[in-house]
């Protein structure tokens, strides 16, 4: 039988539509559904619908979650939440966003102004300030304020979406001699050797209280602002240390194990987004110098201080609870800093290793901390990035070590899309009054170089570990 041209093109259209039609009902296709677009804050979490199954994250560094579909923001970026609803595929385009104030301190005279700006979010915040008898705030722009000063005294400004807050505490004036009087009540000093070494406040930065907050796990002393501001990130200077060393030949659940690494590299992170760290390897100073690359705030610092690239990942797991800096202060007797100053031995860096406190001296500059790190619950996975350069996965939490160079890895990816924490050294073109961070001394980056080449990737496993007795407990 034969026929025309149009009648065998529309039998061919109800043939496919037939065919097309079966598939769908032997299950061989599943519709897609865009469930939506959702923005959420890094911290925040959100219940997805809980009659899906097999949830995904594309990304579960931004974004994570669970089998029952509850979604937890991580840090800033974007991804795609998927699940099954049947033959249905769900889809959710999710935005983390981790907005953060362009200061979190400052000072203005009685009658000036100055500006205060939210950056990291398309979305309108609340804005208060905690006394509006001293301090005036008036919208500018969407998420710009203008401050002006009333009378002496202090007061914060604060931004707000739901439960998310950030703020700014700002000093008018004098301060007010009410105002200075409770501050001196609320200093508490640290001493070393018998001398004042630090004062701090009893406050704490949101900042400080988020890093604090993102596990369970980690330093419990609480991290508080110096006298002359700054961001209260300095976690070897909290004053809850007590100095034992902590227990060796302890094997962490996984868990624990992702509970550490997430602190670290938050901190890691708050580290390289704050505007009040620089770089610094102590060489200018007299005595302990190094004590000036482990954050301790110098006289003309706003009380925070600086990190070179080796002491940003000692110092990152060390606040989550990793005993990498307590360990290396020399024995069951070892005190942490500020109660010693055995850390800055010899005008070095010194660790303690098989009984043995070691004077860094030469090696520091080509990273003596890989050994530290292996007798604190890391792996060296070095001999598996060298067998497939191209196709290895860094992962975040990994310590990358080279000749001179070391890079804290806080999100997975490859050599070319990891994201990573340096210190980059100096930056002689621009800096912040009174120290702090010259431009990008301090930054993130998305990517591993192996310039100069990579000896050691130390990788977090918590087999063996050493733990800092304020912190981790299993």
């Amino acid at each position: 039988m034969r026929y025309s041209g149009k009648i065998l093109k529309q039998r061919c259209k109800v043939a496919a539509a037939v065919i097309v039609l079966f598939l769908f009902s032997c299950g061989m296709f599943h519709t897609v559904h865009a469930a939506g677009k959702v923005i959420l804050t890094a911290g925040q979490t959100r219940q997805f619908k809980k009659n899906a199954t097999k949830w995904k994250s594309s990304k579960s560094s931004v974004a994570s979650v669970n089998n029952s579909g509850l979604v937890t923001a991580l840090r800033k970026g974007s991804c795609r939440i998927t699940a099954r609803k049947g033959k249905k595929k769900l889809t959710w385009k999710v935005t983390v966003e981790a907005p953060k104030l362009n200061r979190s301190g400052a000072k203005v005279r009685v009658g000036k102004s100055f500006y205060l700006k939210l950056k990291g979010t398309s979305r309108k915040y609340t804005w208060k300030v905690s006394d509006p008898s001293v301090l005036k705030i008036r919208r500018y722009k969407k998420n710009k304020i203008k401050v002006t000063g009333l009378k002496d005294g202090t007061a914060t400004v604060t931004a707000s979406k739901g439960s998310y807050t950030v703020s700014c505490s700002v000093v008018i004036g004098t301060g007010g001699k009410k105002a200075a009087a409770k501050t001196e009540n609320e200093l508490q000093t640290l001493y070393l050797n018998g001398d004042v070494f630090k004062q701090l406040t009893r406050k704490r930065t949101d900042t400080a209280k988020y890093v604090s907050g993102i596990s369970g796990y980690g330093q419990s002393a609480p991290l508080y602002i110096h006298k002359d501001g700054g961001d209260g990130l300095e976690n070897i200077w909290a004053s809850g240390n007590n100095g034992a060393v902590g227990l060796s030949g302890v094997q962490l659940s996984s868990k624990a194990v992702k509970g550490t690494i997430d602190k670290a590299c938050l901190w890691a992170r708050a580290i390289a987004d704050s505007p009040y760290h620089g770089y610094d390897y102590g060489h200018s100073y007299p005595g302990a110098a190094l004590m000036y690359t482990f954050g301790q705030a110098k006289a003309n610092a706003l009380g925070t201080g600086d990190y070179c690239c080796s002491t940003i990942p000692l110092c990152a797991y060390y606040f989550a609870g990793v005993n990498v800096i307590g360990e290396n202060l020399g024995g069951p007797d070892a005190k942490y800093i500020p109660n010693s100053t055995l850390l800055f031995y010899n005008q070095t860096i010194s660790y303690y290793l098989n009984g043995t406190l070691h004077s860094a001296q030469n090696n520091y500059r080509s990273n003596y901390q890989w050994e530290i790190f292996q007798a604190c619950g890391f792996t060296d996975v070095y001999d598996q990035f060298a067998n497939d350069k191209a196709g290895f996965i860094f992962k975040a939490g990994d310590v990358v070590t080279a000749d001179g160079h070391t890079q804290m890895v806080i999100g997975d990816g490859t050599m070319k899309t990891a994201e990573t924490v340096q210190a980059y050294g100096p930056d002689k073109h621009g800096s912040i009054p009174k120290g702090g961070d010259q431009n990008n001394e301090i930054g993130r980056a998305y990517y591993v170089s192996n310039k100069p080449a990579i000896r050691h990737i130390m990788r977090f496993t918590g087999k063996g570990v050493r733990l800092n007795t304020v912190g981790l407990s299993g």
